[in-house]
């Protein structure tokens, strides 16, 4: 069914959907139900934690709208299992649940690989850590694609190489 009063932001992630309503947004179910009774001035995915934002921060609640993280971050992304990348801009790094860093907010750009791997962008080049902060890639190249959640395509210095995240293997583009 089509919901008119509702304008659809995005596809619908973990059973529902960001919708935007006289400027301010929520979240509804397959069914159209709002996650909250009261719209929120931003929102993020539906996670086990939600980012929202509030009077100029960002911070953490659960379904219920219970504050569960306070709004201290200017940027932040809903929790992907037990890890949320934030931070303040220009700087991101990855908290847990309770709101505490496990990977400082060194980072110009962090994106996940899977449960325990991310992409990170720092002093303009990338490298691969692990949600615990270990460098697995380090930080030499000009850019790190996911091709699966297994294996990454890296650029370095004019030249295409893949690295099997399993094997702890790089491969030259002549090697596929």
């Amino acid at each position: 069914p089509v919901y008119s009063e509702f304008k659809q932001l995005a596809n619908f992630k973990n059973g529902f959907a960001k919708i935007k309503m006289d400027d301010k947004y929520n979240l509804i179910d397959t069914t159209g139900k709002k996650l909250f009774a009261q719209p929120k001035e931003n929102i993020g995915d539906y996670s086990s934690l939600i980012a929202v934002y509030k009077t100029g921060k960002w911070g953490y609640v659960n379904s219920a709208g219970v504050q569960i993280i306070p709004f201290g971050f200017t940027i932040a992304n809903s929790f992907v299992g037990n890890f949320a990348i934030a931070g303040n801009d220009p700087f991101v790094g990855l908290i847990n649940k309770s709101g505490t860093y496990v990977v400082n907010s060194y980072f110009e750009q962090l994106t996940f690989l899977n449960d325990s791997l991310l992409i990170a962008k720092s002093l303009g080049n990338y490298g691969i850590i692990s949600t615990n902060g270990d460098t697995l890639l380090n930080f030499v190249y000009l850019s790190i694609e996911p091709i699966t959640d297994k294996v990454v395509r890296i650029e370095q210095g004019g030249a295409i190489f893949y690295y099997d995240l399993v094997l702890n293997k790089m491969m030259k583009k002549e090697d596929e």
